[in-house]
């Protein structure tokens, strides 16, 4: 039996609810998660020259996100 007797049902729902908060919580936390380990990859990640460094060095690959605000 849960909570007090013809009241269970109350009951239940109460905590279904409390526990979509908590799903909803835990997914916010994996998508900024998500996020700060996409923008370090980007930061460094190499995948070419940069437009400003073409004429000084052919060579020298900078990271995707160098030249970018992030």
């Amino acid at each position: 039996m849960v909570g007090k007797p013809n009241e269970g049902l109350a009951a239940m729902f109460t905590m279904m609810n409390y526990m979509r908060l908590g799903v909803g919580a835990q997914g916010v936390g994996l998508a900024e998660r998500s996020y700060q380990k996409s923008v370090a990859y980007a930061r460094e990640r190499v995948q070419g020259r940069a437009p400003a460094r073409r004429a000084a060095s052919r060579s020298s690959a900078t990271p995707t996100c160098a030249a970018c605000c992030c």
